[in-house]
């Protein structure tokens, strides 16, 4: 049974070398469709980094910019935020335990009709006393803690500049491989050409 690359071949008695190499090619780029053109100029394939970091840095104007009064109210805000986040979290962790734990009294009490499905008994009890160890616990969340205006204001400069270099580094990898599948797509461009004379 043909591939999608290779189905070409038994569709069209005379396919050449080229259209072949076309086709495979696209195994290689970021295309929609085997049977598109090559592309002569492939751009990034998103310009999210971009963007963002362009957020950032806006955002750092700001964060340097910003006074005590300002920070302040900005952590207050965060705080609340924070401390609304905490206990929904809490609650949800609460109610999900409960309903394992009320399964787990179940799956226990249940009376299995043979010999041959205690195993599935046991695996059941199994999942659920997992489960329960690890996503109920609420070890990962820590209470919010109000902190002073300066602190809130260095946390999120750090924040920022490490969200800047992030952005910054991915952008700068998008363009790179945008580049070399620029140069990679030209040099196939030129071998094709040179298969035609």
């Amino acid at each position: 049974m043909p591939t999608g690359y290779t189905s070409i071949i038994e569709e069209k008695k005379d396919v050449t070398l080229e259209e072949f190499i076309k086709r495979c090619s696209h195994a290689f780029l970021r295309s929609d469709s085997i049977d598109e053109e090559l592309p002569d100029e492939i751009f990034p394939s998103s310009d999210y980094h971009k963007v963002e970091y362009a957020k950032e840095k806006r955002k750092l104007k700001k964060a340097l910019a910003m006074n005590l009064d300002e920070a302040e109210r900005e952590a207050e805000i965060a705080y609340q935020t924070d401390r609304k986040y905490y206990e929904q979290a809490l609650l949800e962790h609460q109610e999900l335990k409960e309903r394992y734990q009320g399964m787990l009294k179940q799956v226990k009490a249940w009376k299995p009709p043979t010999k041959r499905h205690q195993p599935l008994r046991k695996f059941m009890i199994n999942q659920l006393e997992e489960t329960i160890q690890h996503d109920c616990s609420n070890s990962w969340l820590t209470e919010p803690k109000k902190i002073s205006a300066a602190q809130y204001k260095r946390n999120l400069i750090i924040r920022t500049k490490d969200a800047i270099k992030y952005h910054k580094e991915n952008w700068a990898e998008e363009v790179r491989k945008a580049k070399e599948a620029n140069e990679w797509v030209q040099a196939l461009k030129q071998n094709l050409n040179e298969l035609k004379s």
